[in-house]
């Protein structure tokens, strides 16, 4: 679909979509962004090292979008559902932020209370959800170039996550009160259960560190070995641009204090046990409910305990 431009064609109706033809682009502007999706999924590694200049263009409309929602629209359910879930499929190493482009994961807002928006970030807090060992098959070794390009895929994409969240919780230092304060909206079911999702998302969270990514990396030749996804039937020119890679824990200390003087959490589980979360997240999931409970707050407690 590369060389034949049919990649590009599809691709700019997301992309550039004053450049279309009006009437076409509201159906194949969600169309396109859905095809995105598909191939940031089945491509990552092609998505992260050789389109950058696709990548590039894809965060910068997306940070675009983002800026130009308003409170309002955020308030009255009007998100740019297209954008988030696209989001939720691009690799969490792509939406790192660089000198150059900030990361569209940190202009997402916890208030005013957005369901789409607060599903998006658990999703993209949770990290990989495949496992980082490969498994032994018949006629597969897991020492194997594929399956140590896989795995470290993994744990970029898991360390990715915890970098995104401790960012997001140093530039939103009032993260645990508006999602706890979200999470009581039992008048509001559905984004209060979108709070309930967001917090289970971070006690299954599965994250790495970049001392992770390192001692495979150094037990593994990563960039020389055979993609583990058919990106090699997919060519490209050789771009100019350098991918993101996930930052020291000496950085991460400096951009997010919240946890000051503790380490910072190695998992999502152990994020909530820290100081200031533990004071916020435990009153509230051993806080019982009252007698005279409305049939929506019977829901969001029931989400609660799921």
């Amino acid at each position: 679909m590369i060389s034949s431009g049919l990649h590009s064609r599809t691709i700019d109706y997301f992309l550039k979509p004053d450049e279309q033809d009006p009437l076409d682009i509201t159906w194949l502007y969600p169309a396109s962004s859905r095809y995105l999706a598909a191939y940031v999924s089945a491509y990552s590694r092609h998505f992260l090292e050789v389109a950058l200049d696709t990548s590039s263009e894809i965060l910068q409309h997306i940070l675009y979008t983002l800026k130009g929602t308003t409170r309002g629209e955020l308030a009255n359910d009007r998100a740019p559902k297209d954008e988030l879930r696209l989001l939720l499929y691009l690799p969490r190493l792509s939406l790192l932020q660089t000198t150059t482009r900030e990361s569209p994961v940190l202009l997402l807002p916890l208030k005013p209370a957005n369901a789409d928006v607060l599903i998006t970030l658990g999703r993209i807090f949770r990290g990989s959800t495949a496992t980082a060992r490969p498994q032994r098959r018949k006629g597969v070794n897991i020492d194997d170039p594929a399956s140590s390009a896989a795995t470290m895929l993994i744990l970029q994409e898991r360390a990715a996550a915890r970098t995104l969240f401790l960012l997001y919780l140093g530039q939103h230092p009032g993260f645990w009160d508006d999602l706890i304060a979200t999470a009581s909206l039992v008048a509001l079911k559905s984004t209060a259960k979108a709070a309930l999702s967001l917090l289970h998302c971070l006690i299954d969270a599965e994250w790495a560190t970049a001392s992770d990514v390192a001692a495979r990396s150094s037990s593994a030749t990563f960039h020389s070995s055979p993609t583990s996804t058919p990106t090699s039937s997919i060519t490209s020119p050789t771009t100019v641009a350098a991918a993101p890679t996930v930052p020291s824990e000496q950085f991460l200390s400096s951009a997010c204090h919240i946890y000051h003087p503790s380490p910072l959490p190695k998992t999502g589980l152990s994020s909530l046990l820290l100081s200031p979360a533990i004071e916020k997240v435990v009153p509230y999931l051993l806080k019982e409910g009252t007698e005279n409970a409305s049939e929506e707050a019977f829901e969001v407690a029931g989400a609660k305990y799921e």
